[in-house]
C-alpha cells in the first residue's frame, strides 16, 4: 500500500462528493490577504538637481525646488519600499504637489522610474510615463498630479530611483511660468 494521497472526489453510498463540498462542510475557507494603501513619503531635501536654474525655493512656509519655464530639469530621488509590506505586481503610483505663480496653462512632467533589483546605474530598464496636470486657475493654488505606473517588479525591502523631470519645449507644456515641487509620494498596496 503506498501513502496517503490528495483526492478531490470520491463516491460514497452511489452519491459524488468532491473536496469543495467537504471544505464548505467543514467550514474551511481559502485564506486571504487584505490590502492596504501604503504611502511613502520621498523627502526633498536630498534630492539631486540637474539643469540650468533647477534650485531649492521656499514657497511661504513649503520648502520646494524650482523646475524653470526657461529650459528642463530634472529631480532624481531614492525611496525605500516598505520592509515586507509591499505586494508583488501591484501599481504603484506617484503624486506630485506642485504650484505656479501662472493663472493657465499645463505643465507636462516626465518621470523615470526603477527598482534598484534592475541595477542601480542607468536608466535602460527603468519605466517612463508623463502626465499633463492642468494648472486650476489661481496663482500660487496647491496642485496635484499623478502618474500611475504598470504593474511590475517592485518589491519588498527594496531602493527605488524615481527620476522626475519637466519638460517645457515640449508643445503640451503650456504652462509660461515656472513651477515649484512642493512633495512627492508614492502610494500602492500593501499586505494589511
Amino acid at each position: 500500500m503506498g501513502g496517503f494521497e490528495d483526492i478531490d472526489e470520491g463516491i460514497i453510498a452511489g452519491e459524488r462528493i468532491e473536496n469543495a463540498d467537504i471544505k464548505a462542510a467543514a467550514g474551511i475557507k481559502p485564506l486571504k490577504f487584505e490590502k492596504r494603501t501604503l504611502s511613502m513619503d520621498i523627502r526633498l531635501d536630498g534630492a539631486q538637481l540637474s539643469g540650468a536654474s533647477v534650485a531649492i525655493a521656499a514657497v511661504g512656509v513649503f520648502p520646494g525646488i524650482t523646475l524653470p519655464n526657461a529650459n528642463s530639469g530634472d529631480i532624481t530621488v531614492t525611496v525605500e519600499a516598505p520592509r515586507g509590506e509591499m505586494v508583488k505586481g501591484e501599481r504603484p503610483t506617484l503624486h506630485i504637489w506642485w504650484n505656479s505663480a501662472g493663472t493657465s496653462g499645463n505643465a507636462r512632467f516626465v518621470v523615470d522610474i526603477k527598482p534598484a533589483i534592475e541595477a542601480v546605474s542607468g536608466l535602460s530598464s527603468a519605466i517612463q510615463k508623463s502626465v499633463i496636470s492642468d494648472v486650476q486657475g489661481v496663482a500660487s493654488q496647491l496642485q496635484e498630479a499623478t502618474i500611475e505606473f504598470p504593474p511590475s517588479i517592485f518589491g519588498n525591502s527594496q531602493l527605488i530611483g524615481i527620476k522626475l523631470a519637466r519638460d517645457p519645449a515640449n508643445t503640451l507644456d503650456t504652462l509660461a511660468s515656472d513651477l515649484q515641487i512642493l512633495g512627492l509620494y508614492l502610494t500602492m498596496n500593501g499586505r494589511s
